[in-house]
């Protein structure tokens, strides 16, 4: 086998399709494992059906750990579906597979990512764009910060997996990391390979346009920055700014879909809900709006990559006063992805618009 892919967002799936194109992977000869919960898993499989290029997809949830003639097979199996076994699985999976030349993981922060690439013989290790979060990882190790300050419970839960489970998740001593981030700093045994999203860029010229403004939505309520109540008077200042039959809410997939007649109320917008991820649904599926923007989400800087001049984006900046009411752990991501969003696109600052 040339290749395996350990992902878990559809994001990360679109850059394993540019990278088997960059790195000249057969995905015919590549095996995808997908670790993704319920909320991200419908959407991957979709993408995967959609594509049919791999030899084999597998999520790893559903990789049994007991021969099947087991007669108490079907308890276990439901009790091995859990996440504390997947390093397990994944130590298996290593084993059978032998040598490859590349891996690539999506999400260098998981223990899973570090512990398969510690398992498994392979020539090379590639990290796929996570988002801002790639940016935050590879400035992490550029300063030899390679141990992250975890809280005390998830501290015991790790000491637990690797004592009883054989986890393996030190951080890994070389990397490459394939991203769209051309100012991305590497650590000194890292490298970077730019990718340009070529193979997306290719279905761009056959979709149709339409004269809308989509509003990209986010899970920024699940997440834990901002209330409900906050969220939609946010969404009502940015109404202001725009005529209200022109902008479409595109629901993320983490939100909550009660939540989307409130923001259709109180806005005026229509709502839509995609299947796949908006920078594939715009480049390969269509129709592609005159302007795209949010609040801020990662998807905005990709599509700013991918379109060009083809598209409009920008974002909406969270008010300070509002900013400064998240914990400080909260407030500092916020202000390093707008600090690195205005290096890419206009940052439209709402409190301006209000005075």
């Amino acid at each position: 086998m040339q290749a395996v892919f350990l992902i878990k967002s559809p994001l990360q799936y679109l850059n394993a399709l540019e990278a088997c194109s960059f790195f000249s992977v057969q995905p015919e000869e590549s095996l995808l494992l997908i670790i993704a919960d319920r909320k991200s898993s419908p959407q991957l499989l979709r993408l995967a059906r959609h594509n049919h290029v791999w030899q084999g997809v597998k999520l790893l949830a559903e990789v049994p750990l007991l021969p099947m003639q087991d007669p108490l097979y079907s308890v276990r199996r439901s009790l091995l579906r859990n996440s504390a076994f997947f390093s397990l699985k994944l130590s298996r999976i290593a084993s059978r597979l032998g040598k490859v030349d590349y891996l690539f993981i999506g999400d260098l922060a998981n223990p899973l990512s570090r512990h398969f690439a510690h398992q498994l013989d392979c020539n090379t290790t590639i990290v796929l764009d996570d988002g801002t979060a790639t940016l935050v990882r590879a400035t992490e190790r550029a300063a030899g910060r390679l141990h992250r300050r975890l809280k005390l419970v998830k501290r015991l839960r790790l000491g637990l997996k690797r004592k009883v489970l054989g986890l393996h998740d030190k951080e890994i001593p070389a990397l490459t990391f394939f991203t769209l981030y051309q100012n991305l700093q590497a650590g000194p045994n890292d490298l970077v390979a730019i990718n340009d999203f070529s193979c997306l860029r290719q279905g761009m010229l056959s979709v149709a346009r339409e004269k809308k403004i989509y509003f990209l939505g986010g899970p920024l309520i699940e997440a834990g920055f901002l209330s409900e109540a906050v969220y939609l008077e946010l969404l009502q200042q940015v109404a202001a700014y725009y005529h209200p039959e022109r902008v479409v809410y595109v629901a993320h997939r983490r939100e909550d879909p009660q939540r989307l007649e409130k923001i259709s109320g109180l806005t005026g917008w229509s709502t839509q809900v995609f299947d796949y991820p908006i920078e594939y649904q715009l480049a390969q599926i269509g129709p592609l709006p005159e302007q795209l923007t949010s609040f801020f989400s990662s998807a905005l800087e990709t599509c700013q990559q991918i379109f060009g001049d083809s598209l409009r984006v920008c974002a909406f900046r969270i008010p300070q006063k509002i900013l400064t009411a998240m914990p400080p752990e909260k407030q500092q991501v916020i202000q390093r992805i707008y600090a690195h969003m205005e290096t890419m696109m206009p940052v439209i600052d709402l409190a301006e618009q209000q005075s």
